[in-house]
């Protein structure tokens, strides 16, 4: 069997990490043997990397003592930096399970110990604009992105951060700008997924159409778009994204069939130790049985959300969140300042660029008509994304009155 690098810095480093993301399965024993290694450098990121894998297959809550053990050593040596590292992936172990008070606690202490300029505090920042999403904080948590991707300088060179970035812009602009919006922030995230190869990732794009897609009104192409989105989660494992899958089935489907996936979900849910996932999960199968005329499941279910999102001290949350002024230092405003997601990225976006776009549509859709076919509602939703998208352009940049 291959050993684990004796020194893990640069090239060799992204390497690793590269493999770890396409091949968790067969790196997992890999990392584990390097967990045991003399060296705590080479331990920390071995662990750090047996978190990342496990913490998609819902297991992750085992390393929760190493976890802990790791960053008291490492603060006794005063080592900050790892500290912050550790800390960071205690957070997001404690999001993933619904623990949403831990996780803000360990990731405001990642800000405190790591350099504002560092990964280690890029993903702390997208940790916490997490923690906003799940108060429906858009603005806050977009802020939060912002100041990521600010701080960070070399974001552009890393993938798989920028990947992340980009999705949970997608997640934001569905909730202030509407599903054509982030679809286009989706659109535009496609190429850096498919060059990292993270599956992962790719999964969780289908999903994020599909819920766009539902909010269009397009029920079929969804419902086709999920499916894959859950086909390639079960193939990587990714349990908190197949729960999502289930959960957005039962908002598409018949009846039986919604309350089916529901079902499995909860299954799934459970297993997690998910409070957050389970809340949600017992909230359609309460609507299902209420539509269904099955009263007493229906209040169990209402019930058993109750007491779970009781839990999860949501009040206590946005208290805590305040804490996030002081680790946002001034920012120098933009010309464009007030612009969202959608809008910053048409105005970085080369016109030529959108008007080629906009016309290799149209004669598509054209040659599609020719030949008798009708166009899929996902081509016409690009086609009106492109279009919106370049008349947003020419109004920021000329002040000219809408041309489509």
């Amino acid at each position: 069997m291959t050993v684990l690098p004796k020194n893990l810095s640069g090239d060799m480093l992204a390497r690793w990490e590269r493999l770890t993301m396409r091949h968790p399965g067969l790196m997992l024993p890999l990392l584990r043997q390097g967990m045991e290694a003399p060296d705590p450098r080479l331990a920390r990121l071995a662990l750090l990397g047996t978190v990342f894998v496990l913490e998609r297959w819902g297991r992750a809550a085992e390393l929760q003592t190493q976890l802990q053990q790791s960053r008291t050593e490492a603060l006794a040596r005063n080592d900050h930096a790892e500290a912050a590292e550790l800390a960071e992936a205690q957070g997001r172990l404690h999001y993933q399970n619904g623990d949403y008070e831990q996780a803000c606690e360990h990731w405001l202490e990642s800000l405190q110990w790591a350099d504002p300029a560092s990964r280690c505090a890029c993903q702390a920042r997208i940790g916490l604009a997490h923690s906003c999403y799940a108060l429906g904080e858009w603005a806050r948590g977009g802020q939060q992105l912002d100041l990521a991707e600010q701080a960070y300088p070399r974001l552009a060179q890393d993938l798989y951060l920028s990947a992340k970035v980009a999705l949970n812009r997608a997640v934001a602009c569905l909730s202030t700008e509407g599903p054509v919006a982030a679809l286009l922030v989706l659109e535009q995230a496609e190429p850096v997924l498919r060059k990292l190869g993270h599956r992962d990732y790719s999964a969780e794009l289908q999903w994020q159409r599909a819920r766009c897609l539902r909010e269009l009104g397009d029920l079929v192409q969804a419902q086709r778009i999920n499916a894959r989105a859950l086909h390639l989660a079960r193939q990587c494992h990714y349990r908190w994204l197949e729960v999502q899958c289930h959960l957005l089935d039962a908002q598409l489907l018949a009846p039986d069939a919604a309350t089916a996936a529901a079902q499995a979900a909860l299954v799934l849910a459970q297993q997690l130790q998910s409070r957050s996932l389970q809340a949600a999960v017992h909230e359609r199968l309460s609507h299902w049985a209420n539509v269904q005329g099955q009263l007493g499941p229906a209040y169990h279910h209402h019930e058993q959300q109750r007491q779970l999102e009781a839990s999860l001290g949501h009040s206590w949350l946005r208290q805590r969140l305040q804490a996030l002024v002081r680790f946002s230092p001034p920012r120098p405003q933009p010309m464009d300042a007030g612009a969202g997601p959608a809008e910053q990225a048409v105005r970085d976006t080369d016109p030529a660029q959108l008007a080629q776009a906009l016309g290799d549509g149209l004669a598509q859709l054209l040659a599609q008509q020719r030949q008798g076919q009708a166009p899929s509602e996902l081509a016409l939703q690009r086609l009106l994304a492109h279009s919106q998208q370049l008349q947003r352009w020419v109004e920021s940049r000329q002040g000219a009155t809408p041309v489509f």
